[in-house]
């Protein structure tokens, strides 16, 4: 890089760094209500990787607040955060109850920022057959601050960085890519069951898949430990 370069990538990183700042000032906020209101949550993606398995949580930059939260608590998360964070939610349910049932998540604005309540991984068929309580038996505890919250286990934060790989995004988003292998590096799991809780949950292509886009992106020398999980 020149001089040039290095100094805007270096101010580009600053200002996600004081958004990420503003973004976990915030989830402390949203935690305190929650946990008033009796609503349990995991928190997803970003906020928790950088956490979890960054070596640096500077090296993980998100754009906004991630949260999982049961299917029965779904309506009233949805409310709480719009009647008690004076929240509102740009895009509406097809239906009453449309997005507590079948839904993935639920986007609702808190001033500039966006908080996304999931209900599961992902949209369509194989978001649906997760076993959704199964994340909630289990649990990893991070501090954002000096405060504790709970993101998801092990096993289920390296099966969400699956199924982010094989059906975010297309073309596959190099951060997702380096989420997992972060993940395979610094997460303790047992490839074994990986296998078969994604067979328990209909979802052993998409753990071929995200093995597959992984080699393909970084070759099979930085990915070998993802080509056992690419052979069927």
């Amino acid at each position: 890089m020149t001089p040039e370069q290095f100094e805007q990538l270096a101010d580009q990183h600053a200002d996600f760094q004081a958004h990420v700042l503003q973004l976990e000032c915030l989830l402390l906020d949203v935690a305190d209500v929650f946990e008033t209101a009796g609503i349990e949550f995991r928190v997803l993606k970003g906020l928790a990787l950088a956490q979890q398995v960054y070596v640096d949580p500077a090296w993980r930059v998100a754009g906004d607040i991630d949260l999982l939260v049961p299917s029965d608590q779904f309506d009233s998360a949805v409310s709480t955060a719009i009647d008690q964070l004076n929240g509102h939610q740009p895009i509406g349910e097809l239906r009453p109850g449309f997005d507590r049932e079948f839904g993935k998540e639920s986007l609702v604005r808190l001033g500039e920022f966006e908080l996304d309540l999931h209900r599961t991984f992902v949209t369509g068929p194989f978001g649906l057959t997760i076993d959704l309580d199964e994340l909630f038996a289990s649990r990893t505890e991070i501090n954002i601050g000096t405060r504790p919250l709970l993101a998801l286990s092990a096993e289920h934060q390296f099966l969400h960085a699956c199924y982010n790989v094989a059906l975010g995004d297309y073309p596959v988003r190099l951060c997702s890519v380096r989420d997992l292998l972060l993940c395979l590096q610094h997460l303790d799991v047992d490839l074994d069951q990986i296998v078969a809780i994604a067979a328990r949950w209909n979802g052993t292509a998409v753990v071929q898949r995200a093995a597959a886009a992984a080699i393909e992106t970084v070759g099979a020398q930085v990915a070998a430990g993802f080509i056992e999980l690419h052979t069927p």
